[in-house]
């Protein structure tokens, strides 16, 4: 005789499995947290206490956009050194950047390996340059690309860069008047189109169309599924159901940017290694065993397109929004800048290296606006390491986030000011910690694009404040005011009024 429960009685008994299930749940989370705060290695280290619980404060602020505000405030509160996460620690010194990315030790590759979670590599996708955690094949993307972001290297594409800031300022000049122009378009159209031509052997046509080619729009969208990506990392169990919240548009357009960029790079693959740019020194090596699958480099330079544009747009945007709010500041550089040539002829990538004024307007504009507000994450190898003075466990995810770092008052005088001669040695700000910058990052893992950022950006202010008188469209007066940051910034529109210099 077969037996079965009445129907009250199934009912009862999924009551019971579903009461016990949640209460389950609940002891877990409870347990866990209490377990984070008071037991954990990392309880010793201020912060608070809802950080020190659980992932879900900290990356409630990562996809609010506003994770770098959280983060200074807290540095603000806690000090150099914060527990920001269960796992952890973020660093505001300048013995934090030395200890983090430039250690050596017994033979061991320079620095910390990189935070899996941060640089996770999708499923069935190879890792580029920017997400490989093996030290060995990082070295190897390194050492094919070294050569094409050298000095000399980049001299000879000089130019290409000039050719490329010619059309920029040609059309400035066709739309200069009582218009305000968007400068955040502009230096994205300039930027994307060098690096462009540099990495696929063609432009995309921003300035030749004055508007954003769709694969720019793409790669905008991208970042912010990149932040709902990592969220989910935090949370195994619950991973796949909190992808499911991703917009949809977003997760099109980052699927949009990775299948362009595959065809884009492919086709410059087949163009062979005559052209003499970025991809050349790489297919040289192609078919050796040091050398990148097509795969590797399919994903190594959609990460170079992005990191090669992206963050000197901003920085471009960054300096003149700065500038603009600075009338002395402003006066000063144009007046380097117009007494050190004769002519716009003169202004070349290369005599541009003598405006010292100007490299310490760049700089501070690095300072107070990084171009790269996250961080970069690290995680604490073998049984532990010294960061900053304390013995820290294995597998402890440590960092200094730069925005934080740079807009201290425990770092900085007048952190929120923008002054420039901090960087000429002035003697009122002799106290600055600068060795809490570091915008490029430091040791064998730093920005391998930093020499072309800077001469981009260098030639390229120089010749606008050459050509242009600017004024800032009171729609922009409160520019940085709100933005958000989902990796790098999401910029609103620069709205700035151009006057074309009259030279007799």
């Amino acid at each position: 005789m077969e037996y079965s429960l009445p129907e009250n009685g199934i009912q009862s008994y999924l009551w019971l499995v579903t009461f016990r299930l949640t209460w389950t749940v609940i002891a877990y989370v409870v347990g866990k947290a209490v377990y984070n705060i008071y037991f954990h290695p990392l309880s010793k280290f201020p912060g608070p206490k809802l950080f020190a619980a659980s992932y879900i404060p900290r990356e409630a602020a990562a996809l609010s956009g506003h994770l770098h505000l959280t983060l200074k405030d807290l540095h603000e509160k806690y000090g150099d050194i914060v527990r920001t996460g269960p796992n952890v620690l973020t660093f505001t010194s300048a013995q934090a950047w030395k200890d983090i990315y430039t250690r050596q030790g017994g033979g061991s590759h320079s620095g910390f390996p990189k935070d899996s979670i941060t640089y996770s590599t999708p499923a069935g996708q190879t890792s580029s340059i920017l997400t490989v955690i093996n030290e060995d094949d990082h070295t190897r993307y390194r050492h094919l690309l070294s050569h094409a972001f050298s000095e000399k290297a980049l001299q000879e594409q000089s130019p290409l860069i000039k050719k490329y800031v010619d059309l920029l300022i040609a059309r400035l000049h066709e739309n200069a008047g009582d218009e305000a122009q968007d400068m955040t378009a502009w230096f994205n159209f300039v930027a994307f189109d060098i690096i462009g031509d540099l990495s696929l052997g063609e432009s995309f046509g921003c300035l030749q169309n004055s508007e954003y080619h769709p694969w720019v729009s793409f790669l905008f969208s991208s970042f912010k599924v990149v932040t709902f990506f990592g969220a989910a990392r935090r949370f195994p169990p619950f991973a796949s159901l909190l992808l499911l919240l991703v917009p949809k548009h977003l997760v099109k357009a980052r699927n949009q940017h990775r299948d362009f960029t595959r065809e884009k790079v492919l086709k410059r693959i087949d163009m062979g290694t005559e052209r003499g740019d970025f991809m050349s020194n790489v297919l040289k090596h192609n078919d050796k065993e040091t050398g990148m699958t097509s795969d590797e480099m399919v994903y190594t330079f959609a990460t170079l397109l992005m990191a090669g544009s992206e963050t000197t747009a901003t920085l471009l945007s960054v300096v003149t929004f700065y500038l603009l709010q600075s009338p002395h500041v402003m006066k000063k550089l144009k007046t380097e800048i117009r007494t050190s040539f004769q002519s716009e002829d003169e202004i070349t990538q290369k005599s541009v290296n003598k405006l010292q004024y100007q490299l310490a307007v760049l700089e501070e504009a690095l300072r107070i606006h990084s171009p790269t507000p996250w961080g970069f994450p690290r995680v604490v190898p073998g049984d532990g390491k010294v960061v900053d003075g304390h013995w820290l466990p294995g597998g402890t995810t440590v960092y200094v986030p730069t925005y934080a770092a740079t807009k201290l008052a425990s770092n900085w005088k007048n952190p929120e000011s923008f002054i420039p001669e901090r960087f000429l040695d002035h003697e009122d700000y002799r106290s600055d910690k600068k060795g809490s910058f570091a915008p490029f990052s430091l040791g064998a893992r730093n920005c391998i694009g930093v020499n072309l950022a800077y001469a981009e950006m260098r030639l390229i202010l120089a010749r606008l404040l050459w050509n242009f008188d600017l004024e800032l469209d009171a729609r922009s007066e409160n520019w940085t005011d709100g933005m958000k940051m989902y990796i790098l910034w999401e910029k609103p529109a620069l709205y700035v009024k151009l006057k074309p210099v009259t030279r007799t």
